[in-house]
C-alpha cells in the first residue's frame, strides 16, 4: 500500500520537531552562550542545551528546566562580574572583546529568558531595559543611580539632596573623580549625573539591545 500524503506530512512534522543539541561547558558558559546567540535567527530554531562538567562528563539534571536555570545562573553571575559596574544595580560597560555582535547576543539571551520562563536579569538597572524597550525611562532615575553606587557613596549623594552645604567637599570631589564626573552634584543636578552614568555611558549597549529586545514589547 503506497504511503499517503498524511504519512508524508507526519514525517515532515517529526523532522521539524527534532531538536538541535547545543553543548556548553561548565566554567565557559558566558563565552559559549554569547557565541550561540550570536546567530540572528537562533530563537526560531528548536534547540536543547546540555552541559559538560570539568571531568568531561555530561551534567545530569532532573529536567530541561533545571539545566536552563543552572546555565542562566552561571551566565548572569559571570556577566555581572566581568561585564558590568555597580553595586545593587549593575550597568554594562564597554570592554575589550565585546562589540556590536556580542552585545546583540546578550540582548537575545535576555529575550530568550523572558520568552522561556518570564525571567529578567533583575540586577541590571531597570533604566537600561526601559530605555532600550521604550525609548524613555519610567523608573526613578536618581533612585536607580543610588542603588548603582556603593553604600558609602550613596550616603554622600543623599546628603547632597538634603543638605549640600553640610557635605564633606573633599570626599565629594574624590567620589566625583572616581565616576569621571566634572560637575559637583546638587539637589538640582543629581538627575543629570544619574542620566550620564546610567544612560549616556552605556548608550552603545542600549542601542544594540533596541532591536534584540523588540519581542518583549508585545
Amino acid at each position: 500500500m503506497p504511503p499517503s500524503m498524511d504519512m508524508f506530512q507526519e514525517q515532515a512534522n517529526q523532522r521539524e520537531r527534532v531538536k538541535t543539541i547545543i553543548v556548553l561547558h561548565r566554567g565557559q558558559i558566558l563565552r559559549e552562550l554569547i557565541l550561540v546567540f550570536s546567530e540572528e535567527n537562533i530563537m526560531e530554531n528548536d534547540f536543547h542545551l546540555q552541559v559538560i562538567i570539568p571531568d568531561g562528563k555530561l551534567e545530569k539534571a532532573v529536567d530541561d528546566g533545571g539545566v536552563m536555570r543552572d546555565i542562566r545562573s552561571e551566565f548572569w553571575n559571570d556577566f555581572y562580574e566581568q561585564c558590568t559596574l555597580g553595586n545593587g544595580f549593575k550597568v554594562p560597560y564597554l570592554r575589550h572583546g565585546f562589540d556590536k555582535q556580542e552585545w546583540e547576543s546578550v540582548g537575545r539571551i535576555i529575550t530568550f529568558g523572558w520568552q522561556q520562563e518570564k525571567y529578567l536579569p533583575v540586577k541590571l538597572s531597570p533604566v537600561l531595559l526601559e530605555q532600550a524597550l521604550l525609548g524613555f525611562v519610567e523608573s526613578h532615575l536618581v533612585d536607580s543611580f543610588l542603588k548603582y553606587v556603593s553604600e558609602s557613596e550613596r550616603v554622600i549623594f543623599e546628603s547632597c539632596r538634603s543638605d549640600f552645604e553640610g557635605v564633606d567637599q573633599e570626599e565629594l570631589l574624590e567620589i566625583m573623580d572616581i565616576h569621571n564626573c566634572r560637575r559637583l552634584p546638587t539637589a538640582d543636578n543629581l538627575k543629570e549625573i544619574a542620566h550620564q552614568k546610567l544612560i549616556q555611558e552605556p548608550a552603545f549597549v542600549i542601542e544594540q539591545w533596541k532591536n534584540t529586545l523588540a519581542p518583549l514589547r508585545s
